[in-house]
């Protein structure tokens, strides 16, 4: 796109040109701005309702990020459940452009589970299991494959939901590339 924020490096708009063609993966070097080329690549790509899941120590980054970068309206979902209904509740009250910004750990919480073989499917359809246009999850090397792990079958049937799905690690470049086929 012509029109992307001039403070973006060259490789960080090729980034969110890659990321505008459809689901995928964004796998760069540690520290390189993967989460401004998400939030960009969100912005720009005219994304409504955003669901954002990553570690808890960059729930902030994201926030800043959304807020700095975007016109889109970051809600931190996070903390205890009262805060955490209570911000649900303005996010859906809100009538604009919004993501839903949190952690991994609280995605088993809030979805229901994808089955597996013999692994069945069990509790309610959670918040995270509502439509999101986009779906990105953070550091997704974390995520893993293991079909019995109860946050991996979460994640999983979180993303089932999502029009258009985004996962960005920059941990395996560095340390272990096979983590990338997760």
């Amino acid at each position: 796109p012509a029109d992307l924020d001039p403070r973006l490096a060259p490789f960080q708009e090729i980034g969110v040109s890659y990321l505008l063609q459809g689901s995928g993966i964004l796998a760069d070097d540690m520290g390189l701005g993967k989460s401004v080329m998400g939030s960009v690549a969100a912005d720009v790509g005219g994304f409504n309702d955003v669901l954002v899941l990553t570690t808890k120590s960059t729930i902030g980054v994201w926030m800043d990020h959304l807020r700095d970068w975007t016109s889109i309206k970051p809600f931190r979902f996070h903390g205890d459940k009262t805060k955490r209904m209570k911000v649900y509740e303005e996010y859906l009250a809100y009538e604009g452009r919004k993501a839903l910004v949190s952690s991994h750990g609280l995605a088993r919480a809030h979805s229901s589970l994808a089955s597996f073989g013999h692994v069945g499917a069990e509790g309610e359809p959670g918040i995270f299991n509502e439509p999101f246009d986009l779906c990105i999850v953070d550091e997704v090397h974390k995520v893993g494959v293991d079909p019995t792990n109860k946050w991996v079958r979460a994640v999983w049937r979180i993303a089932e939901t999502c029009g258009t799905r985004w996962a960005i690690t920059g941990t395996p470049i560095n340390d272990v590339p096979d983590d990338l086929w997760v």
